[in-house]
């Protein structure tokens, strides 16, 4: 129900086409959609995009299902070859919190959109405020350096199990417990990919701690279309 700029429709009218977004694609031997993580906000507008009617938020569940197959048919369509990857919504609660609304919301349309062919949904969990810093400061609504490599550590490893990647990350545990491990300096290299609190530096190859980034920030452009972005 994204519009053009920001959710909810908050500084636009101008449609985004699925025939536009499929005409992008159809040149990709893999896309990424993450088109949806802003239907569950109308509250934030006013139900703007709604013409102010409010809805229950089953219903706009209803709706971004619609909008995902809708825009998965059409990159099918013009590119049957290419594989669509439908990200996993993060926590944008009172402390990035998982609550049990959004595993249900994610569970719905991993059904939905993987009924469709060469289509895959991307499950991955960002550990919420007190377990660690892994959203930014400036944009608190987006994940920091640590919780974006969550995300694409989750990418290459669902492809990678559907045989469209013939290598991947070496990893030691995939729960909580390796994800959560901060003695990042004592961790071996799958250890390392496993927690989000690493990194390897391929400098010399070692194991170090992955910062969250800055608390600085600045603006970069001017106008009700431009926000506050971190540093680094």
């Amino acid at each position: 129900i994204k519009c053009q700029h920001g959710p909810g429709c908050a500084f636009s009218n101008e449609i985004v086409l699925a025939s536009s977004i499929a005409e992008d694609a159809s040149v990709s031997d893999i896309t990424l959609l993450a088109t949806w993580f802003n239907d569950d906000q109308q509250w934030s507008s006013h139900y703007k995009c709604l013409n102010g009617r409010k809805t229950k938020q089953h219903d706009l569940g209803l709706i971004s299902i619609r909008c995902l197959l809708r825009t998965i048919r059409s990159i099918h369509a013009r590119s049957p070859r290419t594989w669509v990857l439908v990200m996993g919504k993060y926590p944008q609660s009172y402390q990035h919190i998982t609550f049990k609304y959004l595993t249900a919301l994610n569970k719905r349309i991993k059904v939905a959109v993987e009924s469709e062919p060469r289509t895959l949904f991307i499950d991955y969990y960002i550990p919420n405020a007190k377990e660690g810093d892994f959203f930014q400061v400036a944009h608190s609504g987006h994940p920091n350096c640590r919780g974006s490599s969550i995300m694409a550590q989750a990418v290459v490893r669902r492809l990678f199990q559907e045989k469209v990647l013939a290598r991947t990350i070496r990893h030691a545990g995939l729960d909580n417990t390796w994800l959560l491990k901060q003695n990042c300096r004592e961790l071996d290299v799958a250890s390392c990919h496993s927690s989000g609190f690493c990194w390897i530096d391929p400098m010399d190859g070692l194991c170090k701690t992955y910062s969250p980034g800055t608390h600085e920030f600045h603006t970069v452009c001017k106008g009700t279309v431009c926000g506050m972005h971190g540093l680094g």
